[in-house]
């Protein structure tokens, strides 16, 4: 049972070394792009802040959008077979649950007022993707991950048959 639970978690922490592998790299480039796009030091409007603010944009989408990669990487690295599958699957999953979370804040009224994260800023919820959301950041991405890769290991040789399922 002990060296059971120790192998979960040490194939859970190498799950994670995929994901974790981009943000030194997406850090070292979004500081180039913000020097690149400082004013006290380069001219506004010229060809180097531009292409600062250009890069900047980019780098903003994946350091704003970690959780979607740990839940992909996630599942796609703790998947025993067809890891591509898993991955689609842990996506299919993200967004489900973004697009419910945000339905159910709505119907409960729970909704705080902004349209984007920084409004939202230190509320509890934030914007994902475009849907108003509770902010629960990385650790959403690992969870369903981890949920989505296990879903996918337990049924992939399953084959289920359809006069079953009416």
């Amino acid at each position: 049972m002990k060296q059971k639970m120790m192998d979960a978690m040490q194939s859970f922490s190498k799950a994670l070394m995929g994901p974790v592998l981009f943000l030194p790299i997406a850090g070292m480039i979004q500081a180039l792009s913000s020097v690149m796009s400082n004013t006290a030091l380069v001219a506004e409007g010229g060809i180097v802040y531009i292409i600062g603010r250009f890069i900047n944009g980019g780098i903003g989408a994946i350091l704003s959008n970690l959780g979607i990669l740990f839940c992909v990487g996630v599942s796609m690295s703790l998947a025993k077979k067809r890891k591509a599958d898993a991955a689609f699957v842990s996506l299919v999953a993200y967004l489900v649950w973004l697009s419910a979370n945000s339905r159910w804040l709505s119907v409960a009224g729970l909704m705080i007022a902004g349209d984007t994260a920084g409004d939202l800023y230190g509320t509890g919820q934030t914007i994902c993707l475009g849907y108003h959301v509770t902010d629960m950041g990385v650790f959403l991405g690992m969870i369903l991950g981890v949920v989505a890769a296990q879903v996918h290991n337990r049924f992939i040789g399953t084959e289920f048959d359809h006069r079953t399922l009416l």
